[in-house]
């Protein structure tokens, strides 16, 4: 009764919200979400941004856009203006017959496949489990026009090698059993990642993120030491000191750590490992690869992993309100865009946790005003009848131990490994790669690479036609300006 409503409860057929059998799942649920969302993910970003911001100077592409959309709006200096609109603009019909026409016209007219060109059907005869497509979003390709190359190429390196190379490489070693010919991009993606490669990115990116903290272990201590003596400029800039971050990264952590504890028996070792040890290293994880490509990921399956392996046999766990997402790197991303539109750190905090507030209770009343309307899932929310069979599916795998995980370990610790000698080669020999640019790529499908990547190679053509200080004038703005085509008309 403390996740859901009992089975005979009245709501089922009331469909509200307002009814005392919501309260407890409710009360336990909106506490770890507080906890972890408002307490520890802002504490851990105020830990990234000082590690990946101000020592390590990522690009943090995707802030860089978000930024300058919002200074050229601001300022409304003419130039920038007519580049940010002409592109938004040709941006905006793009999207209006990619999305819109689609989606009035209920499918039944689609320029463009959405969000990829999927191709497997036809190089499956000779590749058999390899994917393969062309992505549609303007958007990537936006990330690709700003992204460092190498950067580009490692994510490349790393989507191809696995979702294409490596998915034809397990369905000819029968290790991919769950492959059938006409397997869609999509599904081919979820169930090889299922079977073997979350396990792999697992290692690979506890080794992009850890590896280069061992290296470089003096930019760490700079990063703390520097939250430990606040100058007056950091101050004003509203950084907050360590003594109040990890604090607040503390507190937060026991109230999802005790909340859980109470709720489950799970051992309270790994429950320790997973509230105050992953979380933490998951916004590493997830901050570097934000700061490195512009893209937010989150290593799959570490939680289930850990709850597997533990030998734990009864169901609560999976149940339990165990809110662990690595959301400290979307922070330090926001704290980078206020650095960069000259905004205060702590002015930047209070507006999100106002307009939160706003925003969660309207979205109560909005989702009661649905959920009135319609049962959900129902034929008048299509969506939920497409997504949400998916994601119970591949709960209920996990929990009744159907995942192949007979080799977890293994996989874990080798591509750790790899991933360690790759790091420590990059930077002996001082090649200007990131491990974390791969890690990306194999937690990405090869049709969004593909189209980053076709957005790097423009960019390399732009330059050679106009020379790099036109690029540099302009590339934010042609960013941008795609972003904000794209955005209009699916909002």
């Amino acid at each position: 009764d403390w996740f859901a409503p009992p089975p005979w409860s009245i709501v089922r057929y009331t469909r509200t919200f307002f009814h005392p059998d919501f309260l407890i799942p409710s009360a336990a649920f909106l506490l770890a979400m507080m906890a972890a969302g408002k307490i520890v993910d802002p504490a851990l970003g105020f830990i990234c941004y000082q590690l990946y911001v101000v020592e390590e100077n990522l690009p943090f592409p995707s802030q860089i856009i978000a930024a300058e959309t919002c200074t050229t709006l601001a300022e409304r200096e003419e130039s920038k203006v007519r580049v940010l609109m002409i592109v938004t603009l040709i941006s905006s019909i793009y999207a209006l017959l990619t999305y819109f026409i689609p989606f009035v016209t209920d499918f039944s007219v689609q320029i463009l496949p959405i969000p990829w060109v999927d191709l497997n059907t036809s190089i499956e005869a000779a590749l058999p489990g390899a994917s393969f497509g062309f992505g549609t979003d303007l958007i990537i390709f936006a990330i690709g026009l700003i992204l460092p190359f190498p950067t580009v190429i490692g994510m490349f390196i790393g989507s191809f090698g696995t979702y294409f190379i490596g998915n034809y490489i397990l369905v000819k070693l029968g290790m991919f059993q769950d492959w059938r010919p006409g397997m869609s991009i999509t599904l081919a993606y979820q169930r090889s990642v299922l079977s073997t490669w979350a396990f792999t990115q697992i290692g690979l990116a506890i080794a992009a993120a850890a590896i280069p903290m061992v290296i470089h272990f003096k930019v760490i201590a700079r990063a703390f030491k520097g939250l430990t003596r606040l100058s007056e400029a950091t101050k004003k800039a509203g950084v907050l000191p360590l003594k109040i971050v990890l604090p607040l990264f503390l507190i937060g952590s026991t109230i999802i750590f005790v909340l859980c504890a109470w709720l489950t028996d799970f051992p309270l070792i790994l429950l320790a490992f997973l509230v105050y040890g992953w979380s933490f290293l998951a916004s590493l994880i997830a901050a570097r690869a934000l700061g490195v490509s512009g893209f937010y990921i989150t290593v799959p399956y570490v939680t289930e992993t850990t709850i597997i392996t533990s030998g734990y046999k009864d169901i609560d766990i999976w149940f339990a309100p165990l809110v662990i997402y690595g959301g400290g790197a979307y922070w330090s991303g926001w704290f980078k865009i206020a650095d960069l539109t000259h905004t205060t750190k702590m002015s930047y905090v209070k507006g999100h946790l106002l307009i939160f507030s706003i925003a969660w209770l309207f979205s109560l009343i909005y989702m009661q005003l649905f959920w009135s309307i319609a049962p959900i899932p129902s034929v008048m929310y299509p969506a939920t009848g497409i997504q949400w069979p998916v994601t119970v599916i591949t709960r209920s795998l996990w929990i009744t131990g159907k995942v192949g995980f007979g080799s977890a370990q293994q996989l874990i610790l080798g591509s750790f490994a790899l991933g360690t000698i790759i790091e420590i080669t990059c930077s002996v020999t001082h090649i200007p790669f990131h491990l974390m640019s791969v890690v990306v790529g194999t937690l990405t499908p090869v049709p969004s690479v593909l189209i980053c990547l076709f957005g790097g190679i423009t960019a390399k053509v732009l330059i050679k036609k106009y020379g790099m200080n036109w690029w540099s004038t302009n590339l934010s703005l042609i960013a941008a300006g795609v972003f904000l085509g794209e955005s209009m008309i699916l909002t």
